[in-house]
Order: structure tokens, then sequence, then C-alpha cells
């Protein structure tokens, strides 16, 4: 993934930060019932779809997704629209 695909300064929320929190939750019940240990899991509104080794292009997904990493990395997708996908990962922690 290029750099210049990861923003790590735009503001955070407390509704963003709140919906990270539930997909959190929901991707460590998913790594705990397939037993993953390595790779990210994309979710969207408190669902995995997707598991991939490396962080994916954020244009395959609508921005609000998000992504968190075995390594307790977290990032979000964001600009760009439902149609065309996300411009970016926006790192969250």
């Amino acid at each position: 993934m290029s750099k210049a695909a990861l923003n790590q300064s735009v503001l955070h929320d407390s509704k963003t930060r709140g919906r990270c929190e539930r997909n959190r939750q929901a991707s460590m019940r998913f790594r705990e019932q397939h037993d993953l240990h390595e790779g990210y899991l994309i979710c969207f509104r408190g669902q995995v779809i997707m598991w991939a080794l490396d962080l994916p292009e954020p244009s395959g997904f609508m921005p609000g997704c998000f992504a968190f990493s075995d390594e307790g990395s977290e990032f979000t997708a964001i600009d760009g629209n439902d149609l065309q996908g996300a411009k970016l990962w926006e790192c969250m922690s």
C-alpha cells in the first residue's frame, strides 16, 4: 500500500470512535472464533466483511469501513464515495 493512502492527521470525533469500538469488538470475536493470528480484518457496521494478509487498497471499500490488524493498528476508510470506494485509510491508533 502506498504511503499516500495512509493519513494520520484527520481529527476523530466521538461518533467515529464509537463506531470504531463496535467494529473492533466484532473483529476481536471473529479472530477468536476463527483462530486468526495475522492479517487485517475489515469491518462495516459491526460485522467482519473480509480478512486480508496486508491492508488492502481503500478503493475496494466504502468510506466508513474499519480495518484492524493483528498488531493492534486501527484504520478507517475515508473520503471517496460508495460507488468508487474510499480514497485512503486513516490511521486511528
